[in-house]
């Protein structure tokens, strides 16, 4: 599914999406290989959303178990929004395989509303500075109880939050690595709040978990 130039340029990724032989040969390894099952996250196509259907069999007839898709076509990139409707087609055409949509999902409502007839929705981007959303969603998928506990919490509650993430990035990636990927979360975090100018200046050059605490401890 991902569309970064690097990747396509290869034939990873999106790329993928005009060899649906090799897609389906690579699925089939995997399956041989693990046993666990095997999903697949793609996109509605290369610039037309008419491959979806058959590109997606071919997968499940190689064994794909679930199938992830991002509601953009490759040429779309992220611009524009997120088409569904060619993933609700697709959950009809495959209804014993388990499908999720993905694609501008930023709240709870946005999951109910996108819904429709599949098996679940996939979050990326929108969790991006609120890792609240996925409970948020998963209350509202059960209970039909809709809410932002991000809107909910104050910056100062939201502080633990924020350097336990960091401290798990950096146990999972190491300190350099993991800290320069919490970059774009740091800046995330302080979104819409008093003084959010200068404090996002200050965590997007932060270089260890120590100066993650200063910063948010002052």
């Amino acid at each position: 599914g991902c569309p970064a130039a690097k990747v396509v340029s290869s034939c990873h990724g999106s790329a993928l999406i005009k060899s649906p032989e090799l897609a389906a040969e690579l699925v089939h390894a995997t399956v041989k290989a693990v046993s666990i099952p095997v999903s697949v996250k793609t996109r509605l196509g290369w610039n037309t959303s008419d491959t979806l259907i058959p590109f997606c069999t071919r997968l499940v007839e190689a064994g794909a178990q679930a199938l992830a898709i991002h509601g953009r076509r490759f040429t779309d990139k992220f611009t524009g929004s997120a088409d569904w409707e060619p993933i609700y087609a697709l959950k009809k055409a495959l209804p014993q395989v388990t499908i999720l949509g993905n694609g501008d999902i930023q709240s709870a409502q946005d999951a109910l509303d996108r819904l429709g007839n599949l098996d679940g929705v996939m979050v990326g981007r929108g969790t991006i500075g609120n890792p609240w959303l996925l409970k948020d969603i998963c209350d509202a998928l059960s209970t039909h109880d809709v809410h932002s506990t991000r809107d909910t919490l104050s910056f100062q509650q939201k502080i633990p939050f924020i350097l336990e993430h960091c401290a798990l990035a950096v146990k999972t990636k190491g300190e350099r690595k993991g800290m320069l990927e919490m970059r774009t979360h740091l800046a995330h975090y302080v979104k819409g709040i008093e003084g959010a100018k200068e404090l996002r200046a200050r965590l997007v050059r932060v270089e260890t978990l120590d100066d993650v605490r200063k910063i948010l401890e002052a």
